[in-house]
């Protein structure tokens, strides 16, 4: 029984005001919620969970008990640091680099195979926040590992380490730029890999200053690579969102707001580009290995970076002309028979790739009365950005019916009303977007699409009545539907939705998730993100797309600042010792806002 989801709007604002005056006391003013009281509580539940062994478990418990406990008891902080290293490179050792099937969304749900983090990476950058030093040096452990293991290593493995600690030098170009330079210099030592192209990016959205002194060490030190190497450094200095040549059809990433090009670092790299096509095409032992390693379709991209270089070149850069000019020339001169098919198929595919709706649309009509229309040919229509009106929406929806295969059609259908959803929500078209909810059969993608109608609800004053009808809408349907992740994941976010509107009722939806967790067998719940895979005979589309609000942890960090009681009581109700534990941490880390004179200091 739920009394308090059947009040009008206005009982619920004299309902708000009643709970804010008795029920709910802000963290900050409570008693209970100190420093001292919420290390206590920690230790306690530190202690609770030592007979928690799976290794990821017990490194994300130790990582935040360190975190915690750093401004209280630093020695110990560091043993859980160290330990939690330990641990992580010990899993390592065992697991190597390890894979999770992930079901997604859609009839009959898939199983996606999606990488697991590293969690030894994911160590260092905890220690990092904290500690610069210890986490050099345990980065340097990790790479020592790395050159250990190098050789019995396949080529996908051997790059994965060099990505996540780009990442952690991008994450730190703000906060931290001296650890953020090491650890790009670090790098710097093994081979130029992908990683480069768009965490270049992500380090130029927090300081491009640096980003670009960075991109222009990374082209001092890498310009030795082969020509095909050296596009993945070929899209930053222009500011586009792809690199040039062949790899502009599979990788593409987001430009920074703001972004500013910078033509020294054009030049620099286009003399740097042209120099290495002229001494590779020269040099025989090079071509042969290229051709041993079966990797001489190289000279494909080489020559399609080259032509799409051309207008810019013209433009821009002049008195390169005629460099530019020989460099096409050796270029050219690699490519054999079958690698100017390919450029003359990629050239096909890219204009099939530029049509608009209305030409696409057309080409189904042809294909139809020619008998040559495909399942794949309709099903890739919901790719990104290949319907964009509600007309053009309202012209496909009669072609859905026309694909044969009944999963495809079904998977396909779903993304369209969900698509069309999203459409008429950014129009503000609720009603509409209500509807098109209801033809989207899977729990989460449907809440999902009616948790954005009420954030939208939220943010306008005088229809907050209305969100917490959407609300109760969503829970109702939650509620019904069986016991699983995505419920779980649901209900958590409508908690921190409904709290922006009614705390008693976020926390009777608290208690709903937590009875719903403690059903489920060791559920991932730190992920808040959904996802879909659509599957056709030559295609493949997959989206992953964020709940609103944050994981289990980040909720009970929120609840935690308003309510330090009630939320304690609520993560105490989680029978499985490691969610509480990190429930509890969550709750108590917000004790520790206040002066540093009040923090106690431990007895030496």
């Amino acid at each position: 029984m739920m009394p308090t989801k059947t009040l009008n709007f206005s009982l619920i604002i004299i309902f708000l005001s009643i709970t804010s005056a008795f029920g709910q006391i802000p963290s900050a003013e409570t008693t209970a919620c100190n420093p001292k009281m919420a290390q206590a509580l920690v230790e306690q539940q530190v202690a609770e969970s030592k007979s928690v062994v799976e290794r990821p478990k017990r490194i994300k418990i130790l990582l935040r008990s360190a975190d915690f406990l750093w401004a209280l008891d630093q020695p110990a902080a560091l043993g859980y640091f160290t330990e939690a290293f330990k641990t992580a490179r010990e899993h390592f050792a065992e697991k190597g680099f390890e894979q999770a099937n992930v079901k997604s969304s859609g009839n009959k749900g898939s199983m996606i195979s999606s990488p697991l983090p590293d969690l030894r990476t994911e160590v260092i950058t905890a220690i990092a926040k904290r500690d610069a030093e210890l986490a050099k040096k345990f980065t340097e452990q990790l790479l020592a590992d790395y050159d250990k293991a190098a050789a019995d290593r396949d080529q996908r493995d051997k790059m994965h380490e060099q990505g996540d600690l780009l990442m952690f030098a991008a994450d730190n170009a703000k906060t931290n730029p001296d650890l953020a330079l090491y650890m790009f210099r670090r790098v710097m030592r093994y081979p130029l890999i992908m990683g480069w192209f768009s965490v270049l990016y992500q380090t130029a959205a927090k300081n491009q200053v640096f980003a670009d002194s960075i991109y222009a060490d990374a082209l001092r030190n890498y310009s030795n690579e082969s020509p095909q190497m050296l596009l993945y450094l070929s899209a930053y200095p222009f500011g586009n969102d792809r690199t040039y040549g062949q790899t502009s059809m599979r990788f593409s990433t987001n430009v920074p707001v703001g972004f500013v090009p910078n033509a020294n670092l054009q030049q620099t790299f286009l003399d740097t580009f042209f120099n290495r096509i002229g001494t590779f095409a020269a040099n025989v032992d090079e071509i042969t290995l290229a051709q041993d390693k079966n990797a001489s379709g190289g000279a494909v991209s080489v020559v399609t970076a080259l032509r799409e270089l051309e207008p810019l070149i013209i433009e821009r850069f002049p008195d390169m002309l005629q460099k530019f000019s020989v460099a096409r020339s050796q270029a050219n001169a690699l490519l054999t028979a079958d690698m100017q098919k390919e450029i003359a198929l990629r050239d096909k595919q890219a204009t099939v790739s530029a049509l608009t709706f209305d030409e696409r649309l057309k080409q189904f009509e042809e294909a139809d009365v020619k008998g040559t229309l495909t399942d794949s040919m309709l099903g890739q229509m919901i790719f990104p950005g290949r319907i964009t009106k509600e007309e053009e929406f309202k012209k496909f929806e009669s072609w859905l019916l026309r694909i044969q295969d009944e999963k495809l059609r079904a998977d396909v259908t779903s993304y369209f009303w969900f698509l069309r959803c999203q459409l008429a929500i950014k129009e503000a078209r609720y009603t509409e977007a209500e509807k098109m909810a209801a033809k989207v059969p899977e729990l989460d993608h449907r809440s999902l699409l009616l948790f954005d109608i009420a954030k939208k609800q939220l943010d306008s004053i005088n229809d907050q009545g209305s969100a917490f009808d959407t609300l109760n809408g969503v829970s109702k349907l939650t509620r019904s539907a069986p016991n699983s992740v995505a419920k779980a994941r649901v209900l958590l976010s409508l908690v921190q939705l409904y709290d922006r509107l009614n705390h008693t009722v976020a926390l009777d939806e608290l208690g709903e998730a937590i009875r719903v967790i403690n059903q489920l067998d060791d559920p991932d719940l730190f992920d808040n993100y959904i996802t879909r895979q659509i599957v056709g005979k030559d295609f493949a589309s997959m989206a992953s797309l964020p709940l609103p609000g944050g994981n289990l942890e980040g909720l009970f960090t929120d609840m935690g600042k308003k309510d330090f009681e009630m939320s304690l009581a609520s993560a105490r109700a989680l029978n499985d010792k490691y969610f509480r534990t990190i429930a509890v941490i969550s709750i108590a880390k917000n004790c520790l806002q206040v002066k540093p004179s009040a923090i106690p200091k431990k007895a030496k």
